[in-house]
């Protein structure tokens, strides 16, 4: 989830506390971003006294960060932020500290792509290409929504919509994409430059 800029730096040193254990001092920079309703400070409060991680182990308390968190999406999502309504859409996909709700995931999934949320593009293609998340299998959706998030830079969707591409002998459309998805530095693209021949070579 995007934090919004006044409160980055905060937020980062929120994480650099956490990172050495200087539990104490990223709980206090934590709460202070969580009740101005940053959903990944109430993520990571959840998820210290979850493991009881440098602070006592507090099931009841992490589970009130984890709902804050879940709430603070929800409101966003419903006011039309697409990064909110992917994050809450993950988390009621996959069950992060609450019980799987495929209807509640696909709802929200569908529409962060709907709202032109790139990673959201690539993560309904792969839903509909599989049939995950109560979606029943469907190819063209699913190459439908991948085409978009490689339209839409997904790193990830562009290589794999380029290599699409290549398959089907749209040589040059599929390795402007794989090249695209390279300078984004998407390590698979990356990878698959460094192993063409060199121009001219045998």
């Amino acid at each position: 989830m995007q934090i919004p800029e006044k409160y980055l730096k905060k937020f980062s040193d929120g994480e650099k506390y956490y990172e050495i254990d200087d539990i104490s001092t990223a709980i206090k920079i934590f709460y202070e971003l969580a009740i101005e309703n940053i959903p990944d400070a109430c993520n990571y409060l959840g998820r210290i006294y979850r493991t009881g991680d440098g602070a006592p182990k507090d099931l009841d308390l992490a589970n009130y960060w984890y709902g804050r968190q879940r709430n603070i999406l929800i409101n966003l999502a419903n006011d039309g932020n697409p990064h909110a309504a992917l994050e809450i859409g993950k988390i009621f996909q996959y069950g992060n500290h609450i019980e799987i709700n495929n209807n509640r995931a696909s709802t929200y999934i569908r529409q962060a792509a709907m709202a032109g949320e790139a990673e959201a593009m690539f993560h309904l293609s792969n839903l509909k290409k599989y049939g995950w998340c109560g979606f029943k299998e469907n190819e063209e959706e699913s190459i439908f929504w991948l085409r978009k998030a490689a339209e839409a830079g997904q790193s990830e969707a562009m290589y794999t919509y380029g290599m699409m591409a290549m398959r089907e002998n749209e040589m040059e459309q599929g390795l402007a994409m794989i090249r695209k998805a390279k300078d984004a530095g998407f390590h698979l693209a990356v990878e698959y430059f460094e192993k063409m021949p060199a121009k001219g070579s045998e």
